[in-house]
């Protein structure tokens, strides 16, 4: 956020960052890089664990690998201080995450959530588009018209392979 926001501009943006990551609400967001996008889907995730959605009901997908790792690394380190912060911390940081007031069964639910997500065996999904599409190939090949045992090919073998096409171009 810009230094120079006023806390009016401050409150706003908060609001519209909370009505964002409220998963009751459909939602697009368009923003430049660095202003909280990632923290609005973080955020959005807490509420759905928060709301009783399996880990492996949710599904992100970004862009590139760091911006994966990033969104999974920031909802693990949240939920794992959240099962040892204390009784008042934890209330402020979901009154802050939710805009409500959380009851006892609630902050025993939150207090919980690391060890749920860590047990659940698919875990939570978070994804390149890339990757996301790789796996649907592997489950539905046929459907993709592709070979039940592809293999993606790494940036190496496909120079490796593209120098050999243009060989045999050259050579007719």
């Amino acid at each position: 956020m810009s230094p120079n926001i006023n806390q009016q501009e401050l409150l706003t943006t908060i609001k519209l960052q909370q009505q964002a990551s409220n998963p009751k609400n459909s939602v697009f967001v368009a923003a430049s890089a660095g202003s909280g996008k990632t923290k609005i889907l973080t955020d959005r995730v807490l509420r759905l664990l928060l709301n009783d959605i399996r880990p492996n009901q949710i599904l992100c997908l970004t862009f590139t690998k760091v911006a994966a790792f990033e969104m999974k690394n920031r909802i693990y380190k949240e939920l794992s201080e959240w099962s040892i912060i204390t009784e008042s911390q934890l209330q402020n940081r979901i009154f802050n995450l939710t805009a409500q007031n959380c009851s006892n069964s609630l902050l025993k639910k939150a207090r919980s959530l690391f060890v749920r997500v860590l047990d659940d065996g698919e875990g939570l999904k978070i994804n390149t588009i890339h990757a996301f599409c790789q796996t649907l190939m592997a489950k539905f090949p046929i459907e993709s018209n592709i070979k039940p045992n592809f293999s993606i090919i790494d940036s190496q073998k496909e120079n490796k392979l593209l120098l050999q096409a243009k060989d045999m171009l050259l050579k007719e």
